[in-house]
């Protein structure tokens, strides 16, 4: 799976959280996901999912709500997790991601009329809204949504 493909669809609805951010090779990326999960029918499903995100290095705390079919996730500051990784994931458990609101710390970059936000460890996000207050090269944190995977 091309993950620029999928995310050329990037829809962000809030723009710059932050900008200029302090430079530091510890600047987190995923900040917080809140992922849409299709195909969970019992609360033993939603705990297996629960545990198994809460074992990923760089999770700080992860809750499934069977309910909403939602599972959120809060990352330590230093973390390398991909989208995509925590996607299969939940696809390898025998569910289907649906769309997800990312929060997602990265370097802004310009390519034509597009913005471009790369995390440290290489996800790049395409940013939907040509009115963007940001300087090439800078930091920036935003918080979008990322069509299903």
């Amino acid at each position: 799976m091309d993950l620029m493909k999928e995310l050329s669809k990037l829809v962000f609805g809030l723009v710059l959280a932050a900008l200029l951010a302090p430079s530091s090779s510890a600047y987190a990326q995923l900040q917080k996901v809140e992922q849409t999960v299709f195909g969970m029918d019992c609360a033993p499903c939603a705990y297996g999912l629960e545990k198994q995100m809460t074992g990923f290095e760089g999770v700080e705390s992860a809750s499934v709500s069977l309910n909403d079919g939602r599972a959120t996730l809060q990352f330590a500051e230093e973390n390398d997790l991909r989208l995509e990784k925590l996607r299969t994931a939940i696809q390898e458990s025998g569910f289907s991601a649906q769309k997800a609101t990312v929060h997602v710390a990265g370097t802004v970059q310009q390519r034509g009329r597009r913005w471009i936000l790369t995390t440290p460890a290489g996800e790049r996000y395409v940013l939907k809204g040509d009115a963007l207050d940001a300087k090439p090269g800078g930091r920036a944190t935003v918080t979008g949504t990322v069509p299903k995977g």
